[in-house]
């Protein structure tokens, strides 16, 4: 309902019958726009935490193999994804952790370093399971048309997921590469 009343809202705003040279309709109709692309985001994001909390959801290895093939499909991301050691089922919460970490890595790497290439590992250890991402920090600082969207609260948030899982996260530059590593005991 938020969404259609947004695209409902910038229709109106943008039919022709106000000033085209009011900078505040051009303000409006761009937090619109900024408005109905969150609400998506946030309708994806919740749909797929559903999922992943199913009993009956694809094992961690699958989902990340599916997401890899969604940023894929877009084609300006390419994601080199791996998994180590042995495979075996983890509960709903290490799941859900380990796949928003993966997701919003993703996001970032997509908005913050357009073009760049992505290591994705997710490693299984006898003690619990690890993600890694790997992009290279974007040579000429630019930034793709996705970086002013969001909150802000994402690392953050992955954060705080990891330590209610008893794991912990690190993000930050590491010689020339954006590096996200999540620990999770499982």
């Amino acid at each position: 309902a938020v969404s259609v009343n947004l695209q409902a809202a910038e229709g109106l705003l943008g039919a022709g019958t106000l000033p085209a040279d009011n900078p505040e309709l051009a303000k409006a109709i761009e937090c619109i726009d900024r408005a109905g692309t969150l609400t998506r985001e946030g309708l994806a994001a919740a749909r797929r935490a559903v999922l992943a909390l199913r009993e009956d959801s694809a094992p961690l290895p699958d989902q990340l193999s599916a997401l890899v093939e969604e940023y894929r499909a877009v084609g300006d991301l390419v994601v080199d994804y791996r998994v180590t050691g042995a495979v075996r089922p983890l509960p709903a919460k290490a799941s859900m952790v380990a796949y928003r970490t993966a997701t919003e890595a993703l996001t970032n790497a997509r908005k913050h370093a357009p073009g760049q290439p992505v290591t994705l590992r997710l490693g299984f250890e006898p003690a619990g399971v690890t993600v890694s991402v790997v992009n290279p920090l974007s040579p000429d600082g630019a930034q793709g048309p996705l970086a002013a969207t969001g909150a802000g609260y994402g690392l953050t948030g992955l954060t705080e997921r990891a330590a209610l899982a008893g794991g912990t996260f690190e993000a930050g530059p590491t010689a020339g590469n954006w590096h996200v590593s999540l620990r999770i005991p499982a």
